[in-house]
């Protein structure tokens, strides 16, 4: 996992109102480590889908952005997925 979502990840909490991640529809289980972005609050993903979403747009020379609202993410060159 890159740095940039190691530093993003943390454990997922129920009271954020976000049950299931918007990449693969499962929902959120309990202590599982999941990843919000800076965009919003409600922007909240599994790790594993986010970093698939992310190399998908790599491959695709396109700019890293959030999955829901296309919001650009700045990851730190050194640490690019």
């Amino acid at each position: 996992m890159t740095a940039f979502l190691e530093s993003q990840k943390k454990e997922f909490d129920e009271k954020k109102g976000v049950t299931e991640c918007s990449i693969c529809m499962f929902n959120f289980v309990g202590m599982e480590d999941v990843v919000q972005l800076s965009c919003s609050d409600a922007h909240i993903f599994h790790v594993d889908c986010l970093l698939g979403w992310l190399e998908t747009l790599a491959r695709e020379m396109k700019e890293k952005t959030c999955p829901l609202c296309r919001v650009v993410i700045k990851v730190k060159e050194s640490n690019q997925v």
